[in-house]
């Protein structure tokens, strides 16, 4: 795991992110303002993409290397994953949420 990944944990928290300011997602690679940002997730300290609809948000406009090498070491166990389309990001996000159906159903 990368120093850059390591490090990742204080960037999600809600109190950081500039209210006028921007936010990026590390899996769309969007750019938006911080007041984008509808949807708040765990308690509402971690920020979902309004472009992906994923938890993979960071405050400011971090440097794109750093982007990249952080993007290796999430979507690394996931083969695949980092190319998906936002709106297959979105749409994968979707499916996870649904309820596991019971035998039967």
């Amino acid at each position: 795991m990368s120093d850059a990944l390591d490090n990742l944990h204080v960037l999600y928290r809600r109190h950081q992110y500039d209210p006028d300011g921007e936010a990026t997602c590390l899996k769309c690679r969007a750019t938006y303002p911080t007041r984008a940002i509808r949807k708040w997730i765990d308690g509402g300290t971690t920020a979902v993409c309004p472009r992906c609809r994923l938890d993979f948000v960071v405050p400011g406009r971090p440097d794109p290397a750093w982007v990249e090498r952080v993007r290796e070491d999430i979507f690394a166990p996931f083969p695949g994953m980092a190319k998906l389309t936002p709106e297959e990001a979105a749409a994968f996000t979707e499916a996870l949420s649904r309820p596991v159906p019971e035998d039967g159903e």
